[in-house]
């Protein structure tokens, strides 16, 4: 038997993923990689020596090195420039088409692994997220990598949509206002959200494509080679002219992301590293420097008051459209990797929410904000939107193809199966043919004579 199912994919500014609803309908499948991992980085580089094409942490680990590997081409979707890639100009759409086959790739092979014996996978269509902001133009450079990806796009779904919609499912929020913050790496987003019998409408948008985890990365490595500097290390480095500095920067840039993600967990670390980095005399830097969290999070202070900022402006137009003010949200979600960072929330709480026994005399958000594998939210999202399309089922010498709706699993002695056909051999002619349904027993639960 071959079953397709839509998947959803996230197509990420730094980060992307992929995932599915499981046959049961009940389970989500994130899709992880050999490594466990449920990201893949936004990044794609070409093996000067091979001339492969290589995605994801292969790609990003050639971070700090040259030749560098292409990052954050999510922000040129829809425009005129091109990237250089082994010597050859590639569109934005092209880039994002080989996030996307790869993406298309982990998810089969995970598939396959675990298939049953007589059971395969097709996997050829997708619902792709995007910006709420995006324009016509970078939204049909999204559906023009899709179908280069090998990706039937059925759908392109607002980011913000697809997070509330996994918030949703997985804590049994009804209807009300919601604020989605998303916080990724490269990006920050924030939608105003009312859903009203399941459907999401949005109130108002704002936000900065550039501003996101990245920039918190680039803060803490300004300060950490400050540091080596004053321990006497040759560090006055020209990023903008000097190609050699740059790569120094970005190497303190990969060191001062690793201690952020510690930072996240701790108050204090000590950041080692034994010479991966060479100053201008080029002279190995041993690092061994105490960070802590409170310096780091004055660090980022203005980046996330900035945040804070474009909330206040998505409520404006909010309120300007819909009379729906910070009073009236009922929902808070954190959206975006970059959320995990402890500054944030407390950021959100402090501007947006006051706990019960708190002043309510100013306006405020009625529940707690919520965060929730922020990094996959949007993939998880529009892995339940994709659900909606149903399940296909082909016979095996692929001519026909059946999409059943209403197969999830019921106590009910009786229910309704709903669908359509649809052909995949051209001029098959299907007049008065019959479906017939069995069990798993190879029982006849019923037939049905196709009309056209």
């Amino acid at each position: 038997m071959i079953v397709t199912r839509v998947i959803g994919i996230d197509l990420g500014t730094t980060n992307s993923a992929v995932a599915m609803l499981e046959l049961n309908e009940r389970d989500l499948l994130l899709s992880k990689d050999a490594q466990s991992r449920t990201t893949t980085p936004s990044c794609v580089w070409q093996d000067p020596r091979t001339k492969e094409i290589v995605v994801g942490h292969r790609a990003y680990a050639r971070k700090g090195t040259a030749p560098a590997p292409i990052s954050s081409i999510k922000r040129s979707m829809g425009t005129q420039m091109t990237v250089a890639l082994g010597g050859k100009q590639y569109a934005p759409a092209e880039i994002s088409a080989f996030i996307l086959r790869e993406l298309k790739k982990q998810i089969e092979g995970e598939l396959k692994s675990r298939s049953d014996a007589g059971l395969e996978y097709d996997i050829h269509r997708a619902i792709v997220t995007v910006p709420a902001y995006f324009g016509l133009p970078a939204i049909e450079a999204t559906r023009e990598a899709g179908k280069l990806a090998g990706l039937e796009v059925t759908e392109l779904l607002h980011e913000p949509t697809a997070a509330a919609i996994y918030y949703s499912w997985r804590y049994n929020l009804g209807d009300g206002v919601y604020m989605v913050y998303d916080l990724g790496g490269g990006t920050f987003d924030v939608s105003i959200l009312r859903r009203t019998s399941g459907e999401f409408l949005v109130l108002g948008i704002s936000g900065d494509i550039f501003l996101g985890g990245d920039d918190f990365d680039r803060r803490l490595a300004e300060h950490l080679r400050k540091l080596l500097a004053a321990e006497g290390y040759k560090l006055d480095l020209d990023v903008n002219n000097d190609p050699q500095d740059l790569l120094r920067f970005n190497q303190l840039v990969t060191l001062a992301e690793r201690a952020k993600k510690e930072l996240s967990a701790k108050d204090e670390i000590v950041l080692r590293d034994q010479g991966t980095l060479k100053d201008q005399d080029d002279t190995p830097v041993i690092v061994e420097t105490s960070l802590t969290r409170s310096v780091f999070e004055s660090l980022i202070d203005d980046l996330l008051e900035r945040t804070i900022a474009c909330c206040h402006t998505a409520l404006q137009k909010a309120q300007e459209k819909s009379d729906t003010g910070l009073e009236h949200v009922d929902h808070i979600l954190l959206v975006g990797g970059s959320t995990y960072v402890p500054a944030v929330m407390e950021k959100v709480k402090q501007a947006f929410w006051r706990r019960k026994n708190g002043d309510r005399k100013t306006p405020s958000a009625a529940a707690e904000p919520v965060r929730d594998e922020p990094e996959n939210a949007v993939a998880l999202g529009a892995a339940l939107r994709a659900a909606a399309s149903g399940m296909g089922i082909c016979d095996d010498k692929k001519r026909i193809r059946i999409w059943f709706r209403g197969t999830g699993a019921t106590k009910r002695e009786q229910m309704t199966i709903s669908g359509h056909l649809e052909t995949i051999e051209p001029g098959l002619d299907l007049n008065e043919g019959s479906i017939r349904l069995s069990n798993a027993a190879g029982e006849q639960l019923g037939e049905t004579v196709l009309k056209p």
